[in-house]
């Protein structure tokens, strides 16, 4: 992952073209007034922010240094000028937790200042993709919309289990295979964060980003078998990626088939579970996934249809949503991630 390196003149250039183009027009806040000392600061706050935020340890129950380092993060990021809302975050202290979140979920202690700038051009990509992730997770307006989609997706499966007779109206698991021996119903949807495949030759990757799930309930509750029913996913993507996310959604169902294994973590669960090919099931008519993408529009929740080309060769339509962030902001405040 190397390539060129990090420039912290050309950073805050970039931040300057932000500043005077057509946006700054609009009335979108002087980010381009950042100033080199301002960057410098904010770098040596991140500094003590990898002392107090180990490799691998979560930001959850903060200490009393954590909590220092959070406040100073706010003071810093304001200084910069640094626009909550221009990212769908309440205040700066919503910016620092972001930070201090994003620096556990890319293990990026992990990382020496050298590693840092010497692999910024691929680590940006990266780092940027999981930012953007993390904000999609606290946007109420998206979640109530996907989880009402995937309370419909519930009720379906539901349908499924009392009607065996119709092929073409079945439970699958991963593998493609029906399933027709169950009484019961699935629970309510959970949300699924970081969900991770095991491939055959030990490799473990990311899978999609998120999705709605649901544990199957038998009616004795008797329970021989944990069943996890996927009732909808979402992949979330910035606007590079967003260009092949209909492909990629196109080829989750053929991907889930070759799967050794399924990991994912629930919120409120500090251990992510472990799931079978045999113990996710799927509505055999198809599962509704959906595409999310930024667009700065304060306050709006936009959406439309989509279609892409199935592994079968016939149209598969899928819900992109577009929620409010400034791409440019949040670029800026990655960039900030290679400055120590």
């Amino acid at each position: 992952m190397g390539g060129k390196k990090f420039s912290l003149d050309g950073m805050l250039h970039k931040a300057w073209l932000h500043n005077t183009s057509l946006l700054q027009g609009l009335g979108a806040p002087p980010l381009g007034t950042v100033t080199k000392p301002g960057v410098l600061h904010f770098a040596s706050v991140l500094r003590e922010a990898r002392t107090v935020l180990g490799p691998h340890q979560a930001y959850l129950a903060p200490t009393q240094h954590q909590l220092q380092v959070r406040a100073k993060l706010a003071d810093a990021s304001e200084a910069l000028h640094i626009d909550p809302k221009r990212v769908h975050l309440v205040n700066h202290l919503g910016v620092a937790d972001w930070f201090l979140n994003l620096m556990h979920r890319v293990d990026y202690p992990a990382y020496t200042a050298p590693e840092l700038r010497a692999k910024w051009q691929g680590l940006r990509g990266v780092f940027g993709g999981e930012g953007f992730e993390l904000l999609s997770h606290g946007h109420e307006k998206l979640h109530i919309t996907l989880d009402r989609l995937a309370a419909k997706e519930r009720w379906a499966m539901n349908q499924l289990v009392d009607d065996v007779k119709d092929p073409s109206k079945q439970l699958v698991d991963a593998r493609g295979t029906p399933v027709t021996d169950l009484s019961g119903s699935f629970g309510p949807p959970m949300l699924a964060l970081d969900i991770w495949i095991h491939q055959p030759g030990g490799r473990k990757v990311k899978f999609v980003d998120t999705a709605r799930t649901s544990y199957f309930m038998p009616s004795d509750q008797v329970i021989d078998t944990l069943y996890l029913g996927l009732l909808s996913g979402a992949e979330i993507k910035l606007p590079g990626a967003a260009l092949s996310v209909g492909p990629q959604i196109a080829r989750i169902q053929d991907r889930f088939s070759k799967i050794l294994a399924v990991e994912m973590t629930v919120p409120g669960q500090f251990k992510s579970a472990v799931f079978f090919p045999e113990q996710i099931l799927f509505n055999g008519a198809g599962t509704k996934y959906s595409a999310i993408a930024p667009r700065g529009i304060p306050g709006m929740l936009a959406h439309d249809v989509r279609t892409t080309t199935s592994l079968k060769g016939g149209p598969l339509d899928f819900d992109q949503y577009y929620i409010n962030v400034d791409v440019h902001q949040l670029m800026f405040m990655i960039d900030l991630l290679f400055t120590i």
